[in-house]
């Protein structure tokens, strides 16, 4: 009788790190046996046996990709093979309705939690066979889409891109009189637009999340409490703003009272980001407003021109004549009128 010699080929199939791979098929042995749980495997051929043996397993690539056999005679152990999971991208960009890119927003949900760089653009890796909800989050916006779910990912995903939107809130209320009678045509210096009262005594204005101002109601011959109101960081809408509004026009019959020069103190003082400067003139002059910090250093120029006599106003916004917001600290406001002069100070708190 004949008897044939049989010889087995054999090894283990792991990840880089040595754990082991299961399930991985060793196509070209015979019956194409699979790696068990420790990642190993073999295959029983005979004598004088050729042919190449392949590893595959879904999302794996394998080094060697195969070995080639050639007239087989004795054992083959150690036959081994390192297995990679394949990793995909998932990417895009995070802008506004007018394609303007959203830094900072946080891909939630995505491996290591990606943030949007200065252009918009996130990108995260993920193992082949990934699964899971992308969520991008940043404060004061809501996004559209508001997320987006994977199911086993098995190629790259680009453009996977997001519309962010900057929260709005609404600052409104009325200003009436003492009898509650509405007063219309009231300027509400400081809300963007500058909005004014309508018949019923409404106004309403729109600020972007995260909004600081103070709006001051303006309107000939009328004083208001309160005579402003300062806002900071507004992240809700603001309802029932209202003023009370009084009378105070000089009867004809009176003598026009003279003005003195004068410089008021600021308010509000401390403030933040603004505040208002009040100054009387006694006659037509040139007039230079200026703020200097702690160093005697000139920082902001408000006004320079020639202006007629009364009572006036000035806003400044805590900036230097670049546009930058200077930090914390007393400043000084200088007023030079013709020959008067006078000089107080005030803080920027932040």
């Amino acid at each position: 009788y004949v008897v044939y010699c049989t010889f087995t080929i054999s090894g283990y199939v792991r990840e880089a790190d040595n754990s082991p791979i299961s399930g991985v098929v060793m196509s070209g042995l015979p019956e194409n046996p699979s790696t068990n749980s420790s990642g190993y495997y073999s295959g029983t051929v005979e004598y004088g046996w050729s042919e190449t043996v392949t590893p595959s397993k879904a999302g794996y690539t394998f080094s060697p990709s195969n070995r080639a056999y050639s007239n087989v005679t004795s054992d083959q152990s150690n036959q081994n093979y390192t297995g990679t999971l394949q990793t995909f991208t998932i990417s895009g960009y995070v802008r506004k309705a007018d394609t303007s890119p959203i830094s900072g927003v946080t891909i939630n949900g995505l491996p290591g939690s990606p943030v949007t760089n200065s252009s918009g653009y996130y990108s995260a890796t993920v193992d082949y066979g990934w699964s899971g909800t992308a969520t991008p989050t940043k404060t004061g916006y809501t996004f559209s889409p508001s997320n987006r779910p994977y199911t086993n990912v098995t190629a790259d995903q680009s453009n996977q891109n997001y519309t962010g939107t900057l929260q709005t809130f609404t600052i409104s209320g009325y200003v009436r009189k003492g009898d509650t009678s509405p007063i219309s045509g009231v300027v509400m210096s400081g809300l963007p637009g500058n909005p004014s009262t309508n018949s019923s005594g409404y106004y309403s204005g729109t600020v972007q999340y995260g909004w600081s101002g103070t709006v001051t109601p303006t309107k000939d011959n009328y004083t208001f409490s309160p005579s402003y109101r300062t806002y900071s960081n507004v992240e809700s809408d603001q309802v029932n703003q209202n003023y009370t509004g009084e009378w105070t026009d000089v009867s004809e019959t009176e003598e026009p009272k003279p003005y003195a020069f004068q410089l008021n103190q600021n308010y509000p003082n401390p403030f933040n980001p603004e505040t208002i400067i009040e100054y009387t003139l006694s006659k037509d002059c040139q007039v230079q407003i200026a703020i200097y910090n702690i160093l005697g250093q000139k920082v902001r120029t408000l006004i320079d021109q020639y202006q007629t006599k009364g009572q006036k106003k000035i806003h400044w916004d805590g900036k230097d004549d670049q546009g930058n917001e200077l930090t914390s600290g007393i400043y000084f406001y200088r007023l030079q009128a013709g020959d008067y002069k006078e000089t107080k100070r005030m803080a920027l708190m932040k």
